[in-house]
């Protein structure tokens, strides 16, 4: 399997609804950018190595060891307008223990401009196996651009790369603020260090 589907997803999401540049600052993170530009060019490229493998064989997943992923998560509503993110995030997986868990933050809405948030992802676990290979919950605050919404999600994904170079998650779950509650999909791409 490649995962070429949801992250030209991803950048499609990106390259509609925008195309240029915003202020604010990066993370302490392998794929920080200090505005909307850079965040597009380093989905690319990210895009662009994972594109090149297949999903990680259950039996290549590692059995030891500790590994972060540093990467970008894309997250949107269904409301009547398209409304999103994209920020950094970071993943701290355990293989010995099948555990995992990180935040994302350093938001941009799509529209190009620097917003608040943070989510969570805790309850990661690493499943071997060769369809999900990863399931976690996404929860937390994010300033959509109308207003904070609290996100309540889950992840499923994969590992790629003959020995888990990659983590991919696509995410599902709802937004609730301003009165409304919108469903929530994203994805997040995220490569180890």
């Amino acid at each position: 399997m490649k995962f070429s589907i949801p992250l030209t997803i991803a950048a499609l999401v990106l390259t509609t609804a925008c195309g240029g540049s915003g202020g604010g600052n990066g993370s302490a993170n392998a794929f920080a950018f200090s505005n909307f530009a850079q965040a597009e060019q380093k989905l690319s490229a990210l895009e662009s190595r994972a594109d090149r493998v297949d999903q990680t064989a259950a039996r290549n997943l590692p059995t030891s060891g500790n590994a972060r992923y540093d990467g970008l998560l894309i997250l949107a509503t269904d409301s009547r307008e398209i409304e999103g993110v994209i920020g950094t995030m970071q993943l701290n997986t355990n293989f010995a223990s099948n555990r995992f868990s990180g935040s994302a933050g350093n938001f941009y809405t799509l529209d190009e401009n620097r917003t608040s948030g943070r989510l969570t992802i805790s309850n990661g676990r690493v499943r071997r196996n060769n369809d999900i290979q990863v399931t976690a919950d996404v929860d937390g605050q994010v300033n959509f651009g109308a207003g904070n919404r609290t996100v309540n999600a889950e992840a499923v994904g994969a590992f790629g790369g003959n020995r888990a170079q990659f983590s991919i998650g696509v995410i599902e779950g709802t937004a609730r603020g301003g009165g409304q509650t919108d469903d929530v999909a994203g994805v997040w791409v995220a490569e180890r260090q």
